[in-house]
């Protein structure tokens, strides 16, 4: 999976509008459109009244900062409700039509079928991005409203299921399950509620609300339904769990019950987690934004498969954590990866990394100040002299980079993209750079005895003033630019000029 593809599936699943006749700039919709009627919350029959208030993408306080865009409101007069409970008017949040690539241009008083998600701050809304990342000329009218037609008839089949067996919590609760699925949450909590008041003990209604809860931001009210629950089912496990996360966003970990240590799929934003003791606790697949992990341990801790963006790690310990397919974007001065897992692992990051010695760095993508951006800065300054020694970073992507003053004796980045790097007065006593890309790359001052150079691309990469007694290039290419050490002979070593 490369790294855009990665950033793509972080987008929300958002879908966007259709209309009739055209009034859009072009269209954003998944092309699938029981899919579409299945993500957005509401759909309607209607037409634009008036354009209201301005205000940035929900979470952000500065327009001008990355991923924050102006958002205006339009008020449109509901016709028919397709989708959702709706009254005569709805308020429905976007991106000016002028600055989006794939947006609303709405006509006043012109007919169109609207379908809006719900954004973070409780804002019917659409957007921009697109479903999946992609962008179709438009969803078929007819075939939407057979969507429709499909999903309303799914409604009444579950709601006749609740007739058939009345007293009976579990079509009610299927039909919760297929509301929650559908972008219908109030809709949910009310037939939830009924249970619930029938059998405040009932299972799987409480933890169903308790998500629902959590996922409107409405955490006291999720701990309003999980803690008399647990007060008769204290070992039930995914209970407990659901409890912790919402401790967790509220800001009252210290009410976390001694010893947990799992927080896997944890999803939450701007949260403290600083200075704390998370040694050995799983945070797998966990989704975290705007987080501080600033000088907590959290040695051994399973990061793989999380994605934490706007996260500070500074200062943090993560010595033998795993990070395989990890994806963080954030501040990482001082923390340390010896010994961590960072398999595939994608960062954006800016600051220095304390340590990687003896880190498994296989496929890491590094970049500095962002993904996508400037590459990874190395230097002892910051980190500890032998931090990358004995270091695994084989396939690791390190283009651009630069390593200053540090003891890699024996790193491995063998097959990694290493072009443009510049490895600057370093120990590489034998290191391994089989098969790696160095186009570009520079070495100076640095000491490469007995390093593995074989089927290397030495491309316009420059040894000058650098060690290279006893080195392998057996199979290694190299060019007229290409520059050597005074008295080293790359034919007799084994390379070939091409």
């Amino acid at each position: 999976m490369t790294i855009s593809m990665r950033i793509v599936g972080l987008i929300p699943l958002i879908t966007g509008l259709f209309v009739a006749p055209p009034a859009w700039a072009c269209s954003c919709l998944p092309a699938d459109p029981d899919e579409f009627v299945s993500e957005v919350a509401i759909v309607f029959e209607g037409a634009m009244l008036r354009t209201g208030g301005v205000s940035v993408y929900p979470g952000c306080h500065d327009v001008t900062a990355p991923n924050c865009v102006e958002q205006v409101e339009t008020i449109f007069r509901v016709d028919r409700v397709l989708k959702g409970e709706l009254g005569k008017t709805v308020s429905i949040w976007h991106e000016p039509s002028s600055s989006m690539e794939c947006g609303p241009a709405f006509g006043a008083n012109e007919p169109v079928i609207l379908g809006a998600h719900i954004d973070v701050d409780g804002r019917y809304a659409v957007t921009n991005m697109c479903f999946a990342g992609a962008k179709i000329a438009g969803l078929d009218r007819t075939k939407v409203l057979e969507a429709l037609e499909r999903y309303r008839h799914r409604l009444d089949a579950l709601q006749a299921a609740i007739d058939l067996a009345p007293g009976d919590p579990d079509p009610v609760i299927d039909k919760a399950r297929f509301l929650e699925e559908t972008k219908n949450p109030t809709e949910a909590l009310k037939l939830l509620s009924e249970v619930l008041v029938a059998d405040p003990d009932n299972r799987e209604a409480v933890l169903l609300t308790a998500r629902l809860r959590s996922q409107r931001n409405e955490d006291e009210l999720a701990l309003a339904v999980l803690e008399p629950y647990l007060a008769l089912n204290a070992s039930d496990r995914y209970a407990l769990r659901a409890r912790v996360a919402s401790l967790v966003r509220l800001g009252r970990v210290d009410e976390v019950q001694v010893g947990w240590r799992d927080f896997s799929k944890l999803r939450g934003q701007k949260l403290d987690l600083s200075d704390r003791a998370f040694d050995r606790a799983s945070f797998q697949e966990a989704a975290l934004k705007t987080v501080s992990f600033a000088g907590a341990s959290l040695k051994q801790a399973d990061f793989s498969e999380a994605q934490l963006w706007n996260v500070v790690l500074d200062g943090a310990d993560l010595a033998g954590a795993d990070l395989t397919d990890v994806l963080v974007q954030g501040s990482l001065d001082g923390v340390s990866f010896e010994s961590a897992k960072l398999v595939r692992a994608a960062f954006g990051f800016r600051g220095r990394i304390s340590s990687l010695k003896g880190a498994d760095l296989a496929g890491a993508d590094f970049r500095s100040d962002g993904l996508g951006s400037r590459a990874a800065d190395f230097r002892s300054k910051r980190l500890r002299i032998g931090s990358l020694e004995k270091v695994n970073a084989v396939g690791v992507n390190a283009e651009g980079s630069r390593f200053l003053a540090l003891k890699m004796a024996g790193a491995d980045f063998s097959d990694s993209d290493l072009s443009g790097a510049q490895f600057l007065f370093l120990d590489l006593n034998g290191a391994s750079f089989r098969g790696a890309n160095l186009n570009g790359a520079t070495f100076r001052e640095a000491d490469l005895t007995g390093a593995d150079l074989k089927n290397a691309n030495l491309h316009k990469a420059s040894f000058k003033s650098s060690k290279l007694d006893g080195a392998r290039l057996e199979g290694a290419v190299f060019d007229h630019w290409t520059t050597w050490p005074d008295g080293f002979d790359p034919i007799e070593a084994g390379a070939r000029m091409e």
